[in-house]
């Protein structure tokens, strides 16, 4: 029901019950369907609950990231970058440029191994996450070093 699931987007408390169930599969399996739920589930949620869970966040996001150095998976890799990249947009909507900062502490190692190994099935998604926090935060960070290998 349609009503329903903006219900849940809305209420704080269901909202972390849903990602924490999302979360548990994605934490046992690189499952397709869950990411799509996940990047669904933050699409509708309010601006601020992404603050809420953005350790988890950043936690599951790096153990998908470095699954998916060692097997890429085309269609798994679009949908987990293009998650990252609205976790990035919701926290520029909220105003936390710093949440984006802390975001990209969170998760630029594994982001710098792609690049600096030329992991060529996720290198694009990497260029666009970095040009993007770069256009938010108006920051190279480590990006700088990275760029120039």
């Amino acid at each position: 029901n349609k009503s329903t699931c903006l219900e849940v987007m809305k209420d704080k408390d269901l909202f972390i019950a849903l990602l924490k169930g999302i979360f548990e599969i994605l934490n046992s399996d690189l499952n397709l369907q869950a990411l799509k739920c996940l990047l669904r589930s933050i699409i509708l949620c309010e601006i601020d609950f992404i603050g809420m869970c953005i350790d988890e966040l950043i936690r599951i996001f790096n153990k998908i990231i470095f699954e998916l150095i060692k097997n890429p998976e085309d269609q798994f890799n679009y949908y987990l970058f293009e998650t990252i990249s609205l976790v990035i947009k919701k926290l520029e909507k909220s105003g936390k440029i710093d949440g984006i900062e802390y975001f990209n502490n969170g998760i630029e190692a594994l982001m710098t191994h792609i690049f600096e190994n030329n992991i060529n099935d996720l290198l694009s998604y990497v260029i666009q996450i970095i040009s993007l926090i770069i256009t938010i935060t108006k920051k190279m960070n480590n990006f700088q070093q990275v760029i120039n290998l």
